[in-house]
């Protein structure tokens, strides 16, 4: 059992009037688990490769950071320094002994002495508000861990933490839009990839592959084995090698893909609460020793963990959820969000300004359409919300959508996908999508009578 308490007392805070507190303060259901006492001082366990990451996440923030109202600069210099008092304090040891006296004031506990001798190391130095949780486990170890409640530092938009999340919801929610707009202006810092049945750990990782070079000698060419990154050990590379900057990995439709196959023993990184390292395969671990740059931490006595401004973000529809289900250990390493279908007619939403166009004369618009259909499909204990109709399930040009592309991807997708084999449907007994065919003499009259049995109402332009 573990039991987290919270950072009150840090020496980097994210602006410069923020007060800088001088303990540690101790829920009382974890001084009682701790059985702390007025007074007394208390060992500890701390790791060397905690605090690693935490100083190397310190300097990943893009922002100045503040001790009291002075600025600090986050520079290489700055980065080196604190390794080498890292380095300087534990020598080749794994973890150390962190003795910490407790002080009770008004029945609230507080941890006090937090500079350890002779090295002076403090653990405060590598603390920053809002960003990091303390965790303490029956092995009397102390773990800090970086905090994934979103900080965002209104002077710079700047969200201070990394994640792994997925958004899901019905097709054309808006899920890859929403992580487009977090992705703008960061291309450069992107990689992006869509997952599918035949997707696999090599296609995500890299292996060797056969490549064709010219021999130094006799400038012929040969074939010979290399290993070749992917997109996973790209952006890995990427990010470890610039770590002042926030990098993303994108993945769509994420449950397409085997997920236990592709990601293999990647998985285990992406447990980010107990700062998880695997062994890569001795290719892999030779890549990664050619290609990162010493001043970072990606790869440590033949281990490699998550960068800790690497985000990993993923759509998935939650109607394709049965291609390749996720077990729970899968899913509880990530953050959700569930993108929800919007019905507001408002400016902040473009989809309400969608209309179909029927005629020159006759229009409907999107918006209710969708909004009576998915109220169907909602009612129907076969198909539920999984089957709805996202906004942007179709594209609009100039709030525009042409007649053919309704029928050909959204009466198809309906007829095929949604009410194929259900008595309670938008279509009329005893009919058949080619029914809509052609066009220009069926389709029109066709999705008339869809309208009018859902009870959408058929707008009239008037000539002017």
């Amino acid at each position: 059992m573990e039991k987290i308490i919270r950072v009150q007392d840090a020496k980097y805070k994210v602006t410069a009037n923020q007060n800088n507190e001088t303990s540690i303060f101790i829920e009382k259901n974890i001084a009682k688990y701790l059985n702390l006492k007025d007074k007394e001082i208390y060992s500890f366990r701390i790791y060397k490769k905690n605090l690693i990451k935490a100083v190397t996440f310190t300097y990943s923030l893009n922002i100045k950071l503040y001790n009291k109202s002075k600025s600090t600069n986050l520079d290489e210099n700055w980065l080196k320094n604190q390794l080498n008092i890292i380095d300087e304090h534990f020598k080749d040891k794994q973890y150390c002994v962190y003795e910490v006296s407790v002080n009770v004031s008004k029945n609230r506990f507080y941890f006090h002495s937090l500079e350890q001798k002779p090295s002076k190391l403090n653990i405060r130095n590598f603390l920053v508000a809002h960003h990091f949780k303390i965790i303490f486990n029956n092995e009397e170890e102390i773990q800090l861990e970086y905090s994934y409640t979103p900080y965002v530092d209104q002077t710079v938009g700047h969200t201070l933490y990394n994640q792994n999340k997925i958004y899901y919801g019905s097709p054309g929610t808006g899920k890859s839009y929403k992580i487009n707009n977090i992705l703008k202006n960061k291309k450069d810092r992107t990689e992006r990839v869509t997952f599918h049945p035949e997707y696999d750990y090599i296609s995500f990782v890299g292996g060797f592959k056969p490549i064709t070079e010219k021999c130094a000698r006799s400038e012929k060419e040969e074939i010979k084995y290399k290993f070749v990154p992917q997109v996973f050990t790209k952006i890995y590379v990427k990010a470890w090698n610039d770590p002042k900057n926030d990098y993303y990995l994108v993945i769509e439709e994420i449950n397409r893909g085997n997920c236990a196959e592709i990601f293999g023993d990647i998985f285990q990184l992406l447990d980010r609460n107990f700062n998880c390292e695997i062994t890569p395969s001795n290719e892999l671990q030779q890549y990664l020793l050619q290609t990162l740059s010493e001043v970072n931490k990606g790869i440590i006595n033949g281990k490699m963990s998550l960068p800790p401004n690497l985000n990993i973000l993923a759509t998935m529809n939650t109607s394709d959820q049965s291609l390749f289900p996720m077990d729970s250990a899968f899913k509880r390493r990530w953050d959700w969000e569930y993108i929800p279908i919007n019905y507001d007619r408002s400016e902040e939403n473009p989809s309400s300004k969608f209309q179909v166009i029927l005629s020159n004369s006759e229009l409907f618009y999107w918006l209710d359409f969708i909004e009576k259909v998915n109220a169907i499909i909602k009612q129907n204990y076969n198909l539920g919300m999984d089957k709805c109709i996202g906004n942007y399930f179709i594209k609009a040009v100039d709030n525009r959508i042409r007649l053919e592309e309704f029928i050909n991807k959204v009466i198809f997708h309906l007829w095929n996908d949604v009410f194929k084999d259900e008595n309670d449907s938008i279509f009329e007994e005893n009919s058949f999508y080619e029914d809509f065919f052609p066009i220009c003499d069926y389709g029109k009259a066709k999705v008339k009578d869809i309208l009018k049995k859902i009870n959408v109402d058929l707008i009239t332009i008037e000539d002017d």
